[in-house]
């Protein structure tokens, strides 16, 4: 069983970090669009990956332990999970203190004149 979960494990973690790439503009060729979509994208996986319980990292005399393999493939995959979400949450963090987002869209200080809906969706949109 543990050889069937590890590499859907695996392949959690390389898509949650090819989003986290495309959610980087330095990374995405400065796509604020793709960027924003991503974004959304993470947070509804995190909302589904992320478990109920406080995930906590072993200590280092728990990591001496010989433990089964179950249990290190747990601990390892909650490691890097807890990786990616501290990824995640910087990139938001980044985002909110750059307002590159609001700049990068913003009618270009023509104000007073109204958008003809070609720009990108709202969040509203996105998600819907």
């Amino acid at each position: 069983e543990s050889s069937k979960k590890e590499p859907q494990y695996q392949k959690t973690q390389s898509k949650v970090n090819k989003l986290l790439d495309l959610a980087s503009l330095s990374h995405n060729g400065y796509d604020a669009h793709a960027a924003r979509l991503a974004l959304l994208s993470l947070l509804a996986i995190f909302q589904d990956i992320l478990p109920s319980y406080r995930i906590r990292l072993p200590t280092e005399a728990e990591m001496n332990v010989r433990v089964s393999k179950d249990v290190k493939a747990t601990w390892d995959y909650e490691r890097r999970l807890l990786q990616a979400y501290q990824r995640y949450l910087q990139l938001l963090e980044k985002t909110w203190e750059d307002g590159k987002f609001g700049r990068i869209w913003s009618d270009g200080g023509k104000k007073g004149k109204k958008s003809q809906g070609g720009g990108p969706p709202t969040t509203l949109a996105a998600t819907a």
